[in-house]
């Protein structure tokens, strides 16, 4: 998880939407669990769907980034069998 505001409130976003859907969670409650004024949250966000768009992006991301890594694994170990033959 990134650190800073956008991490807090990723993190408090996560913590808060364990009892609920995150759609219910509101920005009083974003700001409270993250420790930080409103003023900050909607510096970065204009409101709690785009948290949690910016939120589902980045597991998108760190998904293609662990196919990537994945998928070159694979190819180097291919390459190590093809060279030991």
């Amino acid at each position: 998880m990134k650190t800073g505001a956008k991490g807090k409130i990723c993190q408090a976003l996560l913590e808060l939407a364990d009892g609920k859907s995150a759609q219910d969670v509101t920005v009083s409650e974003l700001i409270a669990r993250a420790g930080i004024n409103r003023s900050t949250f909607y510096y970065h966000f204009t409101g709690t769907h785009e948290a949690l768009e910016y939120m589902m992006d980045l597991g998108m991301e760190n998904i293609a980034a662990h196919e990537r890594a994945l998928r070159d694994h694979a190819a180097h170990r291919m390459a190590e069998q093809h060279v030991a033959r």
